[in-house]
């Protein structure tokens, strides 16, 4: 119990750091609303991937502030699938806050992303993937 209101402590202090999911934040929505979401193929991992499969949320603020693509696809995976895949569920819930898709990334012979977050812990991320249609009978 301590360690996930540890985990959830964390969290806050992450997203309140970036500034990007305050709806009353008006430089917030200023960002959010330059990010380009279209998705699109690239043949390797972008500095955001990067820096979101290290869990560095003050460059993945920098680059909210930039603009970035956020659903850019490497044959590694996004920025969201890397991140929760390595462990990182407050940058994985900023990405999908901001508008990262959450199926690519994961595939289909592989665990899902309702997977990933469940087999981690992630409750609240499992809960925000249940809502958005995650397939509950992935195999």
């Amino acid at each position: 119990m301590l360690y996930r209101i540890m985990i959830l402590f964390i969290a806050g202090m992450l997203i309140a750091s970036c500034g990007v999911i305050s709806g009353n934040n008006q430089e917030s929505e200023t960002i959010l609303e330059r990010l380009d979401t279209k998705p699109i193929q690239v043949s390797g991992k972008t500095a955001m991937m990067i820096a979101a499969e290290q869990g560095d949320s003050r460059a993945l603020k920098n680059f909210f502030a930039q603009g970035e693509r956020i659903n850019s696809i490497a044959p590694e995976g996004t920025a969201f699938s890397l991140a929760l895949k390595n462990s990182h569920a407050a940058i994985s819930r900023i990405l999908l806050s901001a508008g990262s898709q959450w199926q690519p990334g994961f595939s289909e012979g592989d665990s899902s992303a309702l997977i990933v977050a469940a087999d981690q812990g992630f409750d609240g991320l499992v809960r925000t993937l249940i809502v958005r249609g995650a397939r509950l009978d992935h195999v």
